[in-house]
């Protein structure tokens, strides 16, 4: 029985059921008489049931730190999952880190080894990205002061908050119709002194963001008052992208 279990355990369980047959039967081994005819042959069989039983307690217990080790960073990504939700961002680092560990001491052949596979890439990349965000977000609030100075005014020129990977900051509507009054009533009057003004108060603002998303050494993500991103100032390119 405990050689037939052996051949098809695949859990914890299951190696759990062939160590208690192996136990019965070095039990039974161990109760056969002294001087008897069959004790010679039962202290040798016993010496070969007992390293099986050894074996079938070493494969339980790994199977059981496995298992453990499997359900464990499971139950870590859901946590850091919802801290990054809330924009914890040690904490859900902390929660991924622990998590890709656990992954990682799921032991090779025991049976959540394969399922454990493609959770270590993606929790890698979401530690990845979590490590991102607490960049992000420390760097809006060293910029803070910058940002307050470049998205005020009457009225407010934009708004500005943490995206998973950049500083994302929207037009506000109030500032976009502004900009577009003035340059619809320059160009009815003919007046390309206004339309200079607006271009340049434009351009000083987009340099402003450039030199914070090069001083933060994030990405600034560019919207448009109606939600449309319509450009990205990225420190690598040292430039604008357009969308």
């Amino acid at each position: 029985m405990a050689e037939t279990r052996t051949g098809i355990a695949t859990s914890a369980q299951g190696w759990q059921e062939v160590y208690t047959s192996w136990q019965a039967a070095v039990n039974l081994l161990k109760n056969v008489p002294s001087g008897s005819a069959a004790r010679l042959e039962a202290e040798e069989l016993l010496r070969i049931y007992q390293t099986k039983l050894a074996a079938a307690a070493a494969r339980r217990d790994q199977e059981n730190t496995a298992l453990a080790a499997y359900t464990q960073a499971i139950t870590q990504a859901d946590q850091a999952q919802s801290f990054q939700e809330k924009n914890q961002w040690q904490a859900a680092i902390a929660a991924w880190e622990d998590a890709v560990a656990n992954i990682q001491a799921v032991a090779p052949g025991t049976t959540p080894y394969t399922p454990a596979q493609p959770l270590l890439a993606s929790y890698q990349t979401a530690l990845a990205q979590a490590e991102r965000g607490l960049q992000v977000s420390e760097a809006i609030q060293a910029a803070k002061p910058a940002l307050d100075r470049s998205c005020g005014g009457t009225p407010k020129v934009c708004q500005y908050d943490a995206a998973p990977t950049a500083i994302r900051v929207q037009i506000t509507y109030g500032y976009d119709q502004m900009v577009e009054g003035a340059m619809a009533s320059a160009q009815l009057q003919g007046n390309s002194a206004i339309q200079a003004g607006v271009v340049s108060q434009v351009n000083t603002f987009l340099q402003e963001l450039a030199l914070i998303s090069q001083t933060a050494q994030v990405p600034i993500d560019l919207y448009n008052a109606n939600g449309s991103k319509f450009g990205t100032y990225s420190p690598q390119a040292s430039g604008f992208i357009p969308q």
